[in-house]
């Protein structure tokens, strides 16, 4: 027979990754079970029973991708710790966010940081050796990714981990193993291609070892313009270049995303048809690139009806979860691609930019932020 704690093991492992919020109010009966819920045993236990994709608690929000530091939950848990003053979340993955200075100053210690929103942990980074990016926002941008090789990254937080700061031309690496940054400057067929372009600040995509960042055309556009590449940068080899979207596109309203098969996938709005396309593996390696259409989803019989307008627009996309955000007139809805259901998240209208969070959720030794029923 299973001795009692053996069994309030058993019960407590079947709780829904999603329902995080139920793992605390457990953790808050006793010491007893907050040990057993904060143990290494149990979280290896509740990974390995839960081994698909880890869910989305939820993301951060702001008007633009300079401004995003609000956070909006998306299950059971409703608040996380506080975000950090003076600073603006620009990507997230593998549990971790990484988050860059808003008010970079000559006597600014540090222009980034990684923010564990679970524990409140946040480690700032060292400057740059280098004084060529003299500006918070110069036309790069970075990713946080898991520096541990063959990791599930179910559970990686507290793991080693490299933030990636990219340009046309250079790349910089911070290894938190090292605690400190490398360089490279490429001879990439980027800087022949289009010597003038930024990389928009939307969010990047990983797949495999490579990095993805949509491109601007030009300063003026950093926010808000458009162009038609995005930017492939190769973390193993360092090579980087501009790949191109399907004709007629550009990045403003067109969604980075990973579609099924790990490949490359592109989500729109016209009207009410949310359109994806993928990009096959053959064609990754030129500019030109093999595009196809794949889906074309009519969302006028899926969104309610004071939500459909010539003013639906893709923002953003939570990669490993098949979710598309939309904005419309009336807040912000989640498409589910694999089940099509449409769930509003957002009373908000005014939010342009979206910063997923997925992770699973892990009880820290104490209980450190609140929640709500």
């Amino acid at each position: 027979m299973l001795e009692l704690d053996e069994l309030v093991e058993e019960v407590l492992l079947h709780i829904p990754p999603d329902d995080p919020a139920s793992l605390l109010r457990a953790a808050l009966v006793c010491r007893r079970w907050r040990r057993l819920i904060s143990g290494p045993a149990f979280r290896r236990r509740f990974l390995e029973l839960h081994h698909h994709t880890p869910p989305m608690l939820g993301f951060f929000v702001g008007n633009n991708f300079l401004s995003i530091a609000d956070f909006v939950s998306t299950s059971s848990i409703r608040a996380f710790s506080r975000f950090p003053v003076k600073w603006n979340a620009i990507d997230a993955r593998h549990g971790r966010v990484l988050l860059r200075c808003t008010a970079l100053t000559g006597d600014s210690k540090a222009a980034f940081a990684v923010w564990d929103p679970i524990t409140g942990e946040l480690k700032e980074l060292p400057l740059l050796p280098t004084a060529r990016l003299v500006n918070t926002y110069d036309g790069s941008n970075a990713a946080v990714l898991c520096a541990v090789g063959g990791c599930s990254h179910l559970g990686c937080h507290r793991g080693d981990f490299l933030v990636v700061l990219v340009g046309i031309g250079f790349a910089y690496i911070y290894s938190s193993e090292a605690g400190a940054w490398t360089g490279r400057t490429t001879s990439a067929d980027a800087d022949h291609q289009h010597h003038n372009c930024l990389l928009s600040l939307a969010p990047s995509v990983l797949l495999g070892d490579t990095l993805y960042f949509m491109v601007c055309a030009s300063s003026y556009y950093l926010v808000f313009g458009a162009s038609n590449a995005f930017l492939k940068y190769d973390l193993s080899t360092g090579e980087m270049c501009l790949v191109l979207l399907p004709p007629g596109l550009s990045n403003k309203g067109t969604v980075l995303m990973a579609a099924e098969n790990e490949e490359l996938g592109l989500a729109w709005v016209e009207g009410s048809m949310l359109y994806q396309w993928s990009r096959e593996p053959s064609g990754l390696a030129d500019g030109v690139g093999l595009w196809a259409q794949s889906r074309a989803i009519e969302l006028e019989m899926l969104l309610p009806a004071d939500a459909i307008s010539n003013s639906i627009d893709a923002i953003g996309s939570a990669n490993g979860v098949g979710v598309i955000f939309l904005r419309t007139h009336v807040g912000i809805f989640t498409f589910d691609l694999r089940s099509s259901h449409v769930k509003k998240v957002s009373e908000a209208r005014h939010y342009g930019s979206v910063l997923p969070y997925v992770s699973f959720y892990y009880t820290p030794p104490r209980v450190l932020f609140p929640f709500t029923q």
